[in-house]
């Protein structure tokens, strides 16, 4: 979307970083973007702001029509659906908490919680805030986190609640699964190649967690943010290598790797005139 636009356009402000890979923002503010804080946004009159794939809280909304601002809303739809189902269930059951299993100042989880009007926590530890074991809870989670940590936390909460009350865990399964089946491909595509480069930037939770299920399968393999990382002699001994990377890495920059690569294997004859 943001490509699309400033291809018509010189510029176009984007509310945080629109993607955490440092190549690709590149590539777009090189096209006039220009990421801005909620600070700077809410000085803002008549312009046009992208909204990224993490969603943004209701009142960025609220000062959008409040300053006239045009959103170009790149809210994921399954995150843009799990908003609205926080809502839902927030109107429907305010005597309900809700509980986000996430991380606390990840804005995806921030926008899930302002939602709701009830009792709401952000967390990955049951006993890390003051929940009310006596009320009913509907649990949601951050659509990419780890399933197996995310089950391993109902579990506990139920746990808890059966031991300190008598009040119900209903939990939902909001989990990214575009996200989930991205760990059992890198793991195969890990064990198929000699070395493995992953490319990823250094910010992205996304690509920090599939880069250690690619280690787990295949000890040579190399973090890499782009092409002037790779250390030749990554490459000495091997017959193959694979490339992958994060969700949020793009094509092109997988592609410039590979060509990378092929350069170092198959480096141009000498000139001799």
């Amino acid at each position: 979307m943001a490509s699309e636009y400033l291809a018509n356009h010189n510029y176009l402000f984007c509310l945080g970083d629109i993607i955490h890979n440092p190549e690709e923002v590149s590539r777009l503010e090189k096209m006039g973007l220009i990421t801005i804080n909620h600070e700077k946004f809410e000085e803002l009159s008549g312009e046009t702001v992208l909204i990224r794939a993490h969603g943004e809280v209701v009142k960025t909304y609220e000062t959008a029509r409040k300053n006239n601002i045009n959103l170009l809303d790149a809210t994921c739809p399954i995150v843009k659906s799990l908003q609205q189902q926080v809502r839902e269930y927030a109107n429907k059951y305010p005597d309900h908490q809700i509980i986000i299993f996430g991380k606390e100042n990840h804005p995806e989880s921030i926008g899930l919680a302002s939602r709701a009007n009830n009792m709401v926590f952000i967390t990955q530890s049951a006993d890390s805030v003051p929940i009310d074991f006596s009320r009913p809870a509907k649990v949601f989670s951050q659509t990419t986190m780890d399933i197996r940590n995310y089950e391993r936390f109902i579990s506990t909460l139920k746990g808890l609640f059966k031991a300190r009350g008598n009040a119900r865990v209903f939990p939902s399964q909001s989990l990214c699964k575009y996200v989930s089946n991205r760990v059992s491909q890198v793991r195969q595509f890990a064990k198929a190649y000699d070395v493995i480069l992953f490319v990823s930037g250094k910010n992205s939770s996304n690509g920090k967690y599939l880069f250690d299920q690619v280690l787990d399968k295949n000890k040579n393999s190399h973090f890499i943010t782009k092409s002037e990382d790779i250390d030749p002699g990554w490459l000495d001994s091997a017959r193959s290598a694979g490339i992958t990377g994060a969700v949020s890495t793009p094509p092109w920059l997988l592609e410039s790797i590979k060509n990378a690569v092929l350069k170092l294997k198959n480096p141009d004859p000498p000139n001799t005139g």
